[in-house]
Formats: C-alpha cells, sequence, structure tokens
C-alpha cells in the first residue's frame, strides 16, 4: 500500500468520526434545549456563540442560555427534514438543512419549517457550536 493511500485512508476514517461526533452533539443540544438542560447547553456552546433566530433576535451564549433559564423561549419538539455537512476540517464541521421547531416565545405558540446554517468548530479536544441562524421557509 502506498503513504499516499495509506494516509488518504486515514483521513477519510478520521473524517468520519469527526462528523459522527459532530452529528451526536447536534443532537445532544437540541435534547438539552427541549428539556432545558442549561447545564449541557453552556459546555456545548461555544463562548463566542453567535445564535441568529428565525424572528431576527440575535443572542449570544450567555443570552441564549438566558432565555431558555427564564423560559423565554420553550423547545418543544425538533425534527430534522434535511441536515448535511456543507464542509468539514479536523477543526470545523458546517451544516445546512431544514428542520420542523415547535415551542413557545413569550408563551406564544409557534410551529415552523426553518432552513439553518451551523458551524461547529473545535477548541481543545470539544467542539461547541460557534454559529447558528435560521430562517422561516414559507408554508
Amino acid at each position: 500500500m502506498s503513504k499516499y493511500l495509506f494516509f488518504s485512508l486515514c483521513f477519510s476514517l478520521l473524517k468520519g468520526e469527526i462528523h459522527s461526533q459532530v452529528v451526536n452533539l447536534d443532537s445532544l443540544r437540541f435534547q438539552s434545549m427541549i428539556i432545558g438542560d442549561t447545564n449541557s447547553l453552556f459546555s456545548l456552546l461555544d463562548d463566542s456563540l453567535l445564535y441568529i433566530h428565525s424572528n431576527g433576535l440575535v443572542e449570544s451564549k450567555h443570552s441564549f442560555i438566558y432565555s431558555i433559564t427564564t423560559r423565554k423561549i420553550v423547545y418543544q419538539k425538533f425534527e430534522f427534514l434535511t441536515r448535511r455537512k456543507t464542509s468539514m476540517s479536523r477543526n470545523a464541521v458546517t451544516f445546512r438543512g431544514m428542520v420542523m421547531v415547535d415551542g413557545l416565545f413569550e408563551q406564544q405558540p409557534f410551529s415552523i419549517r426553518l432552513a439553518f446554517s451551523s458551524m461547529y468548530r473545535r477548541k481543545g479536544n470539544q467542539f461547541r457550536l460557534t454559529y447558528w441562524q435560521s430562517t422561516k421557509l414559507k408554508d
């Protein structure tokens, strides 16, 4: 086996492992948002997080966690319609897709279909969400 083929195979295995790890973290993040587990969210979100909601609200890590803690926003359900990796390196993974989200915003129910973009970046040994932007799709 040539060195090139060997290193190519190793990198492919590493990319698959990174992709699986980040998809699992993303699923854990959504579950944490639903149950209001702000301790888990604190470790899953990067300190530099920019979270742009479909209604135009822009939040940092701390304001996003505060919104969940105070129940300004209550997530009840996330259902991915599509989620695909758009780029990946050893230190960053980006996704695009569509998701159905049900919940309450300022005690008003919502059920919306969103297009989203997100980015996870590695800091140390941990990937954390650094960017989320969603847009409401027309029915």
